[in-house]
Order: structure tokens, then C-alpha cells, then sequence
């Protein structure tokens, strides 16, 4: 796609550099001098009727500084678009060091450790239930305390504000689905590449049973900004009514080696998939992430209803090929 523009509008990386440089870099020959300046320099030559008699007419040694300082501008320009993926990066030394988070001190556990209290009663199989039974009820009933903020893509973007120490919102939004629950937990559960465009990579760390598992996955973020590695328990429950609840959070894993640069960590990942009709789905999502190194506001403002949109992904995924997002009625 790119080649093909820069075919069309012949606007090489040479020519780009050639019409911005002017206006991004600041070349010392182009600072204006005062305005006294100039014109004791006009009244000086006007006087003297000519320029130095050993210079040629029309040359002057600060034209030609011009030019090797425009040179230098159009290479500098170069470079900067040819490494525009890594002109602002943060070393990633210095990025763990600073360690922007609201979990300091809420490190993901070990999966073995889930659900246990402070005696060591509980188990992660125990967690999974609650957090199953938690989203049948977040995502059924008409619960309290959730705010409607808009309608993206054709998702009601809702959030709710938990009282706890992590100033994070959960953030919900669904979309219904023109095929089979089980169809949608197939492309959600093991289709990822399908459907999420900033998947680099993504394994099977550990299979606890046949449908609980340790999973990591890498994403790629717009530059500057790091790609986010993500561990985490996740599982998938049949309940009631031939409803599919698939919930995650993170934890840590000896085998779960860092892939990506900074490692994310997610606080309650849930999906409920639900028949509504022959043929027919209907899937919601609760959200709450913290992908690090972003204020409050970028979470209240931008990423958490930007992290809703994943389940129109998928819904799109299931669309043939130039199949249109609406449906055309006879006049």
C-alpha cells in the first residue's frame, strides 16, 4: 500500500525531505538578522555601486554555505523518515527502571495462588467460578452503577468505577454476532490471529486441563510506544442455557520468559457469549488493564473504550469478503 502511493504521487522518501526540510529544521542561514542590520548593509553597497572585485557577480560564499546547509537538512530529513519506527523510542533499560504502573505493589501471583486467601484456603478453580458467576451477572442483569459514554463501531461503550486502591475502570461493551456461540469461542479462544491486527505473537505456556491454560501473547503498539507482553490465566466455562463465559487475569509463570518490552498486566479480562437466535451470538465484554506507561485521563479518555472494540473485531472477522456493514433495502 505504501509502495503504491509513493508510485502514484512520486513522493519518495527524497522528495518528502526536500519539501518539509524547510520548515521543520531551522537552518542558521535562514535566521533572519535585524531589520538596522539589513539596512546599513543595503546603504553600504548602494554607495559602493559593486561587491568585492575578486568575487564573481551572484556568488557569494554565503550562498554557498546555503547550499551545503540545505544538503545537510535534506540528508538529516532522510534518515529521520527512514527510521521513523525508532526516532522516539524509549530504551528499554530506562522504561523498567521507571516502571510507570498503579501496580507497584500488586505484582500478578502464580496461577497455583489464585483465589487463596491469607490462610491458603482457595484455589484458582475457586477464582474461576467467582469470576464466572461475576460476569453472568455483570452482563445479565441490569446492574447498577454503570455509565454509557458512546457507541463506537456499532458498540455501546459503557464503564463502571469499582471502590478499590486501583483507579482503573471496568469497561464493558458487546455486539451481536451473526453466527453460533461456538463458532465465537473458537475464533476468541484459539482464532486470535483473526481478529486482533496487532497480534506479533502468541503460545500456549501451560495447559492446566482442557479448557483452562497459561497464555501469553505480544502486541504491537504505534511508535514510539513499546509492544506489550501479556501473561495470563485464562479459562472457558459452559453455563446455563448454552452461554460460553471465558474469563483471564494475569499472573506469572517460571516458563512465561518476557517477550515483548514491557510486560502489561491485566486485572479481569471476561467474555460472555450468548444464543440469541438461530444462528445468532451475542458477545460482551468486561475490560480492566493496565498496559503502563499512561495517565488516568489516557484510560478515562482513550484506551478503555478503545480496549471494547476488539469484540467488533471479531464480529467482523465472521464477514465474507466486501460484504457491507449495511444492508440494502428495496425503495
Amino acid at each position: 500500500m505504501r509502495m503504491n502511493s509513493v508510485l502514484l504521487f512520486q513522493m519518495d522518501i527524497h522528495n518528502l525531505s526536500v519539501c518539509f526540510a524547510p520548515s521543520i529544521l531551522t537552518l542558521p542561514s535562514m535566521v533572519k538578522t535585524s531589520p538596522l542590520v539589513k539596512s546599513r548593509t543595503t546603504s553600504f553597497r548602494n554607495r559602493s555601486g559593486s561587491t568585492s572585485k575578486n568575487q564573481p557577480a551572484g556568488i557569494t560564499s554565503s550562498s554557498n554555505k546555503e547550499v551545503t546547509e540545505s544538503m545537510a537538512a535534506h540528508k538529516c530529513l532522510e534518515l529521520m523518515i527512514q527510521n521513523v519506527d525508532r526516532l522516539f523510542m524509549i530504551p528499554s533499560d530506562m522504561i523498567h527502571v521507571c516502571q510507570f504502573s498503579y501496580l507497584e505493589n500488586a505484582d500478578p501471583v502464580p496461577y497455583h495462588e489464585l483465589g487463596q486467601d491469607r490462610y491458603g484456603f482457595g484455589d484458582f478453580h475457586s477464582y474461576i467460578n467467582t469470576c464466572v458467576n461475576a460476569t453472568l451477572k455483570e452482563c445479565r442483569q441490569k446492574a447498577k452503577g454503570w455509565l454509557y459514554h458512546d457507541t463506537l463501531h456499532g458498540i455501546e461503550v459503557s464503564s463502571l468505577t469499582i471502590d478499590d486502591d486501583i483507579p482503573l475502570r471496568v469497561w464493558k461493551g458487546s455486539a451481536e454476532i451473526p453466527t453460533s456461540t461456538e463458532n465465537v469461542l473458537r475464533r476468541l479462544w484459539s482464532e486470535r490471529h483473526l481478529w486482533d491486527a496487532d497480534l506479533i505473537k502468541c503460545r500456549v505456556v501451560s495447559r492446566i486441563d482442557e479448557n483452562t491454560e497459561v497464555f501469553q501473547y505480544v502486541t504491537r503498539a504505534s511508535p514510539p510506544l513499546a509492544n506489550r507482553d501479556v501473561c495470563i490465566l485464562r479459562a472457558w466455562r459452559l453455563c446455563r442455557g448454552n452461554c460460553f463465559a471465558v474469563v483471564s487475569t494475569s499472573v506469572s509463570h517460571p516458563a512465561a520468559t518476557l517477550l515483548g518490552s514491557i510486560r502489561a498486566t491485566v486485572l479481569a479480562m471476561r467474555f460472555l457469549i450468548e444464543p440469541i437466535g438461530a444462528n445468532a451470538s451475542k458477545l460482551t465484554i468486561l475490560n480492566r488493564v493496565d498496559i503502563r506507561g499512561h495517565s488516568g485521563e489516557y484510560y478515562n479518555r482513550c484506551f478503555g473504550a478503545y480496549s471494547t472494540l476488539c469484540v467488533a473485531d471479531i464480529r467482523d472477522s465472521f464477514k465474507k469478503p466486501n460484504e457491507p456493514d449495511y444492508l440494502e433495502t428495496e425503495v
